[in-house]
Parts: C-alpha cells; sequence; structure tokens
C-alpha cells in the first residue's frame, strides 16, 4: 500500500513537471544560489526534466529497498522508510513547484 504511495505521488510531480515546463528559445534561470556575483544561474529549459528524473529515481530505489527490507523480515522499519519517501517526495514536488512557478519563467 504505501509502495502504491510512493508510485502515486511520484507519478503527479512527473506529470505536473512534464505539462508545467514550457519549451523556450531563450536560457531560463535552473538555479540559485547565494554566493558569487548572480543568484541565478541560467540553463536551457530542459534541464527542468531533472526533478521529474530525481522523482523516479527515488521512487525506485527506495521501493527495493523497501521490498529489501521485506525480505530480511524488518517490515516496520521498511514502512518507517516509505513513510519518509513520502514526505521527501512531497517536499520535492513542493520545491519543484516553486522553481519552475516563481524562478524558472522570470
Amino acid at each position: 500500500m504505501i509502495l502504491l504511495g510512493i508510485a502515486v505521488i511520484a507519478l503527479i510531480g512527473v506529470l505536473y513537471i512534464a505539462f508545467t515546463v514550457e519549451p523556450r528559445d531563450i536560457q531560463v534561470a535552473t538555479r540559485y544560489v547565494t554566493f558569487g556575483d548572480t543568484n541565478y544561474y541560467k540553463g536551457k529549459w530542459y534541464s527542468l526534466y531533472g526533478f521529474a528524473l530525481l522523482f523516479v529515481a527515488i521512487a525506485i530505489g527506495h521501493g527495493a529497498l523497501m521490498l529489501k527490507f521485506r525480505a530480511l523480515e524488518r517490515r516496520d522499519f521498511g514502512m518507517i522508510f516509505g513513510f519518509a519517501t513520502m514526505v521527501i517526495l512531497l517536499i520535492g514536488l513542493v520545491y519543484a513547484a516553486n522553481v519552475i512557478q516563481q524562478i524558472a519563467f522570470i
């Protein structure tokens, strides 16, 4: 059940990014750093798809770890790990949404 929740949150994140990132001819802000001369660093628009790849990697990697904990008869630890994964994915989704809406296409 927790694996299904992780998959759903990751799918929502991937679909959100796929439908909100707009192809542009100009470079968009892809990174914000407080150090240095400029705070916003620009890159190609498709580099924002890295968020989607991160969601997929987290879902697959953490799902595999949960199954491994289940095989080792550590179901309780696997469930805690699964809930932590869902929290990480939700925080990542909020972060990606803020970057795409407020920073990337300014």
